[in-house]
């Protein structure tokens, strides 16, 4: 992966949003497929808005990240569910690629 990549990823991502933003509409969700440059530019957000809420001395209580002052959340593209491993009829798998390793139940 070309480490440029991953920042202009971001970069045009919160863009974009900004621009629906600015329209009045919003952006409730963007999709992932998991390559491994959007799941970076998707920690760096993340990671962003964790900070964000850091320094106000709060919890980020989302499934995503904040632009603006707006949360986007997460979603993943149907085949990329796939790499998801059942055990004892519970999902364990890629929750992760938030910055934490908690399994999903």
């Amino acid at each position: 992966m070309v480490p440029w990549i991953v920042p202009i990823c971001q970069i045009k991502l919160k863009n974009i949003i900004k621009v629906v933003q600015s329209t009045g509409l919003t952006a409730v969700s963007t999709i992932c497929d998991q390559s491994p440059t959007n799941v970076n530019a998707i920690n760096k957000l993340y990671k962003e808005t964790n900070e964000k809420y850091n320094k106000e001395d709060k919890e980020n209580r989302a499934f995503g990240f904040e632009i603006e002052t707006q949360n986007t959340f997460i979603s993943f593209e149907s085949s990329s569910l796939s790499s998801l491993v059942y055990h004892d009829g519970k999902v364990e798998g890629r929750k992760e690629i938030l910055g934490t390793k908690d399994k999903i139940e």
